[in-house]
């Protein structure tokens, strides 16, 4: 095999909606996923079942060490700032910028205000990265299991979007999401 080691970005989305918090990594497949998005977490599933199957077929036989890390809510440059379908930050960001030239006295945010989400800046999400893939794999090991090899990556603490009841009007034809993410591993 060419490619002896590999770092598969997931996403906490792979979780089930209603899974207790803070998340741990033994909580994958034990539920519901959020139906908004279960073509998406079942994807990045796939994509860690993959890493694992590899590792159980060919690391001991080609030393292959695919490793899977999930980060929670990214935000940073490059993100998606698109008025339908932005993340949580970039679609703040817009909204409020619009609203500041347009003199607008309010902002409309999606959802009912009530979510709660961990965000982490990329930069610490690379450097998460790297930290994970730089562990010894005995290291690696003790953390993970055959079956069950992704880490979370994130620090542990979660915000509303919002304060509910700090504004008016939380349109309620979108879609809020789960509730609360907030992965186990602090970076």
């Amino acid at each position: 095999m060419a490619c002896k080691s590999c770092c598969y970005l997931g996403s906490s989305c792979i979780y089930p909606r209603d899974v207790p918090q803070p998340t741990r990594e033994d909580a994958l497949l034990t539920g519901q996923l959020e139906p908004t998005n279960e073509p998406y977490a079942i994807a990045k599933i796939a994509g860690i079942k993959l890493c694992e199957s590899y590792n159980r077929q060919y690391g001991a036989s080609h030393g292959v060490d695919y490793r899977s890390v999930m980060p929670t809510h990214l935000y940073g440059p490059g993100d998606n700032y698109h008025p339908q379908n932005s993340h949580v930050i970039p679609a703040l960001i817009r909204r409020f910028h619009e609203a500041k030239v347009s003199g607008a006295p309010s902002v409309a945010i999606w959802g009912s205000g009530t979510p709660k989400r961990e965000f982490l800046y990329v930069d610490d999400m690379a450097a998460a990265s790297v930290f994970v893939m730089k562990l010894p794999k005995t290291v690696y090991e003790q953390h993970t299991s055959p079956m069950q090899s992704h880490i979370n990556v994130g620090f542990g603490s979660d915000h509303h979007h919002c304060r509910p009841g700090t504004h008016p009007g939380w349109p309620a034809q979108h879609p809020a999401g789960q509730k609360t993410t907030v992965a186990t591993l602090i970076c």
